[in-house]
């Protein structure tokens, strides 16, 4: 069915592909040969992510769940936040410390990835359309439907101001 969500693996050399038929594909690069189907998604995938140091796999659906997939445990996803509303856009910083979540329902929350288990709300007015950190991520972009770009700071290990 269609594809909805695109990310790279740098680290691997793969394209991870999500879509409405609830799979999550992952091809090599640059062969563009299949490596690997995950059947286990029970939503459309509708935001995909990965980590750019270990190579686990963030993806969101449209029931709002995001979970995350390892090559240890590829069949089973965990369930590491849910949202109200289905996911929209999902990005991790580039130090790997940080996976920004945004949502239909305008929330851009941020889950601390370090295991301190912090979660940080932010809210814009309306879904939240794209979200990208800076590379040196202190910051984090996000976009709404709304028309407004927003810049959220973020000071080492500490929540955005």
């Amino acid at each position: 069915d269609q594809v909805t969500a695109l990310a790279v693996d740098n680290a691997n050399n793969v394209l991870v592909s999500g879509g409405r038929d609830r799979t999550i594909r992952l091809w090599s690069l640059p062969s563009g040969r299949l490596v690997r189907t995950l059947t286990a998604p029970k939503h459309n995938i509708t935001a995909l992510a990965c980590h750019p140091q270990d190579g686990r796999i963030v993806s969101g659906d449209q029931a709002g769940q995001v979970q995350v997939w390892t090559a240890e445990n590829p069949d089973q996803g965990l369930l590491i936040h849910k949202s109200a509303g289905p996911v929209t856009a999902i990005a991790i910083s580039p130090d790997g410390h940080w996976l920004a979540i945004g949502a239909d329902n305008g929330h851009l929350t941020l889950v601390n990835l370090e295991g301190q288990r912090q979660n940080v709300l932010l809210r814009h007015a309306w879904a939240v359309g794209a979200i990208a950190f800076t590379p040196d991520s202190r910051m984090v972009v996000s976009s709404s439907a709304d028309e407004t770009i927003r810049f959220w700071c973020l000071a080492p290990s500490a929540p955005p101001n």
